[in-house]
């Protein structure tokens, strides 16, 4: 977006994004068509408010006023209330007043007497000033601006900033949950749900048992082009299980051929980014799961253990745990994948 740089930081210990949106030079208007070459004069006026070094209260009115008019259209009443605070320090002295086309002594006395209408009426009058003072560096820069916007979407695909996020756990551990709870954690990013299940209803082929495994595999590389498709848009995919499942130890040890259909499918989707293993007691679960006995989900569990163990790099958290605690784990593991 110009000479716009976005730069995103996720606090663990809050949960919460942190946005910077860094510029290199103050220009408005569409494309940031309108540049004032006023950069060094601000910072050179600039003050310190605590450890951050902020615009001259003159200053800022004015880059607040030439946003809301030349980007926005109109000034809202956020940033009109904003402006009244702002406008008993404004001067035409400013540097943006200078290099803005405008009265600046009656725009001062508008935003005083609060007559934003009027500003907001003049809006038009000045983008059409500043273009006819210098038409050819508006232009280019519009043409530009609005170039890289339509080539934004091919170079999406090549920045591979999509990753996957699978979630592994015995019935009961959460797995649904803590998936509804991601779609909302990634505000920057759109999130995608796919379920990866082996033995669920949901994915059981229903055909004659030869088939089965080529059925299976059908699916697999369906869900693998979900994923491809996905990732190369940016997206955050949410795996609710995954294919490892049938690399989980067995009571009875499967035949070879039995092992080589496991293996088969083990592999049948794409290792994820971040694969995490919600762990909680067997009582807890059967809680959550009554289907289940308490027995039954706690050997589960200790299979998923050493399945974690044996796949190595998985990031196993207690399911017990609050949902918020739990995906504060998930999105920090998964904002380092992104970088």
């Amino acid at each position: 977006h110009g000479t716009h740089r976005f730069y995103l930081g996720f606090d663990v210990q809050d949960g919460t994004w942190i946005k910077l949106d860094v510029v290199t030079e103050l220009a408005f208007g569409p494309y940031q068509a309108f540049g004032t070459r006023a950069e060094g004069p601000l910072l050179a006026r600039a003050g310190k408010f605590g450890p951050i070094r902020t615009l001259a209260g003159d200053d800022a009115f004015w880059a607040l006023l030439l946003h809301c008019l030349l980007d926005r259209g109109d000034i809202p009443p956020r940033h009109a209330a904003a402006l009244t605070e702002k406008a008993a320090e404004a001067t035409p002295e400013s540097p943006l007043a200078k290099a803005a086309p405008l009265d600046a002594a009656r725009v001062v006395d508008a935003a005083r007497d609060g007559r934003w209408d009027d500003l907001t009426r003049f809006a038009p009058r000045l983008a059409s000033r500043w273009w006819r003072r210098r038409p050819l560096q508006g232009a280019r820069r519009r043409a530009v601006g609005a170039a890289l916007l339509r080539l934004t979407p091919l170079l999406v695909p090549f920045r591979a900033r999509g990753r996957t996020v699978a979630l592994l756990g015995p019935d009961g551990a959460g797995k649904s949950t803590v998936s509804d709870a991601l779609e909302q954690a990634f505000p920057f990013h759109r999130v995608r749900r796919l379920y990866l299940g082996l033995y669920s209803p949901k994915t059981r082929f229903r055909g004659p048992g030869i088939l089965r495994l080529p059925a299976r595999l059908v699916w697999l590389a369906t869900t693998r082009a979900q994923i491809l498709r996905h990732r190369l848009r940016g997206r955050v995919i949410v795996l609710d299980r995954h294919t490892y499942d049938a690399l989980l130890e067995r009571p009875a040890r499967p035949g070879l051929l039995a092992r080589i259909r496991l293996a088969i499918l083990a592999r049948g989707a794409p290792r994820p980014d971040v694969l995490v293993l919600l762990d909680a007691p067997g009582a807890v679960m059967a809680e959550r799961k009554p289907e289940h006995t308490a027995d039954e989900l706690e050997a589960e569990r200790k299979r998923y253990l050493q399945l974690a163990e044996r796949l190595g790099d998985v990031l196993v958290l207690d399911a017990t745990a609050p949902v918020s605690s739990i995906v504060r784990g998930i999105v920090s593991r998964t904002r380092i994948a992104l970088h």
